[in-house]
């Protein structure tokens, strides 16, 4: 049955959304894969708040950002600042916010940015079962995906030609793109303007979180586990000596700042 809202038309919603006071200003930017799904849920009892908002024209200002030149600055910038004012979110959470977080940083000097991030290793893990079920199972961000995946696709290692037959891509392109998405962020946002979380504390993280926004803890709800669908694990069939030596290669950085504690797991 449809509600009152759902009936409005968009065009007299749009406007009504922006009267109403927008009292904090966030962006959840963590890579696929880290929790952003559920930092936007952590706000969504008490704040307007939404993950991967309007994806289809969010999917085309990630490709636009991320093949932009310093002329097309003002355009896009133009364009993050309307589909800011027609959303009017107080947090938004998407990887592909990556692609023209220095527009946002720019054109929201007032915005906070929460940037998650989870350790390589589990994350390709997650990263590449999640790309194997999407490529039968979702279609919306198959521009996406043909454009920062298989678009950047070129020789296989021997090693894992089993990722080549399922019609995946090499683990170099998924961590090429984890390396840079962090590059990204962490190169836009002043390190006054973000808050890192590791993925797995998200479920202890209100607190830092509410500190950090200067909001009362009890209007964030706590993370919960979520009951994902049981992935198969291309991973499991390559030499996991391989594996690390492409995480390595990528994301030593990465280990060293954020997970110290796996250092010699990774032959740090």
């Amino acid at each position: 049955m449809p509600t009152l809202t759902s009936l409005i038309p968009e065009p007299i919603k749009a406007p009504l959304r922006r009267m109403r006071r927008r009292r904090i200003h966030v962006y959840g930017v963590g890579a696929a894969r880290t929790g952003t799904t559920t930092l936007a849920s952590m706000f969504g009892q008490s704040y307007r708040a939404a993950h991967e908002a309007d994806a289809a024209r969010l999917i085309d200002l990630a490709i636009d950002g991320a093949t932009s030149s310093a002329s097309d600055a003002p355009r896009i910038r133009q364009a993050v600042v309307a589909r800011d004012r027609r959303l009017h979110l107080e947090v938004e959470a998407s990887h592909a916010l990556a692609y023209v977080v220095d527009h946002l940083a720019d054109a929201f000097p007032e915005a906070r940015f929460i940037v998650t991030i989870r350790e390589p290793l589990p994350w390709l893990r997650s990263r590449v079962a999640h790309h194997d079920r999407a490529r039968t199972t979702s279609t919306a961000w198959q521009p996406y995906r043909d454009f920062f995946l298989h678009g950047r696709q070129g020789e296989f290692a021997e090693e894992e030609r089993e990722l080549e037959a399922r019609g995946l891509c090499s683990l170099d392109v998924y961590l090429a793109q984890y390396a840079d998405h962090y590059r990204r962020v962490f190169a836009a946002i002043e390190p006054s303007r973000r808050l890192v979380v590791r993925t797995h504390e998200l479920n202890g993280s209100p607190p830092r979180i509410a500190d950090f926004l200067g909001i009362q803890p009890d209007t964030l709800a706590i993370a919960h586990e979520q009951n994902a669908p049981k992935d198969v694990d291309p991973l499991a069939t390559l030499d996991p000596d391989f594996v690390r030596s492409r995480i390595v290669a990528h994301s030593a950085e990465i280990v060293r700042d954020f997970f110290p504690e796996s250092l010699a797991s990774y032959g740090l």
